[in-house]
């Protein structure tokens, strides 16, 4: 079986604070994406549970975690600033 830092998946869910190392060790590179959207705490919170919430369940599926999280934090943050506008 592979561990994360051979780009493989370890296991179907997150092994216990494995989720948490990976939230700490990209919190630089996620505070600039909701810097760069202009996210309130409060926004950065939701949109930051939402997609770990769907991130824990692809878990065992992705194969590069980090780049899929970040994607999916710029996405969410995106697609809620054209909803606005709209």
């Amino acid at each position: 079986m592979g561990t994360m830092m051979d780009g493989k998946p370890s296991a179907e869910n997150p092994a216990k604070g494995e989720l948490e190392k990976m939230v700490r060790r990209l919190a630089p590179e996620i505070s600039r994406i909701f810097g760069q959207y202009g996210a309130s705490e409060m926004e950065a919170r939701r949109v930051l549970g939402e997609t770990l919430a769907g991130f824990s369940r692809k878990w065992g599926r992705l194969v590069n975690r980090e780049r899929w999280l970040l994607r999916n934090l710029e996405t969410a943050l995106r697609h809620g600033r054209q909803e606005q506008r709209e």
